[in-house]
This record gives C-alpha cells, sequence and structure tokens, in this order.
C-alpha cells in the first residue's frame, strides 16, 4: 500500500534514447525490496507513448511469408 507521495524528477532509458518529462512528476512511494520504478500510463502517455496503440497496432499487424519475423529471415527448408 502506497503511504506517500513524491515529486520526482525521472530519465527514462527507451530503446529510442534517454527521455525526460518537462517538469516533475508525481509518484507514490511503496515500501518494497525491490529495485523497480513502475511507470504507469499517465506518464507514459505525456512522454507520447501510446502503450495502448501500439499494442493494437501489434495485434493487427499482418503475417508475411517470413512466419512474422520481424528481421525477414528466410525459413529452412525441410
Amino acid at each position: 500500500i502506497a503511504d506517500t507521495k513524491a515529486m520526482l524528477h525521472v530519465l527514462i532509458h527507451t530503446a529510442a534514447g534517454p527521455v525526460e518529462p518537462m517538469e516533475a512528476v508525481s509518484c507514490l512511494i511503496v515500501d518494497s525490496d525491490d529495485e523497480e520504478f513502475i511507470i504507469g500510463s499517465d506518464l507514459l502517455g505525456e512522454l507520447g507513448i501510446d502503450v495502448d496503440r501500439q499494442l493494437e497496432q501489434l495485434a493487427n499487424r499482418g503475417f508475411d511469408d517470413n512466419g512474422g519475423d520481424p528481421f525477414g529471415l528466410e525459413a529452412d527448408e525441410p
């Protein structure tokens, strides 16, 4: 259960490079042994990351002759 709220300046490392919100973001502090920081959809939205849209695009992506291989490698013939 979260019992503390803090304003933090965060820097998120993504595949496209580091991303940082312009202002501090409100975070709930939970007593835990985990060393992870869980990012919610509100913060992702502020950064222009729409996870729901990305999942929708992934689910609707057509498969080609490579069986959905993102690298386009040809399958070995039996």
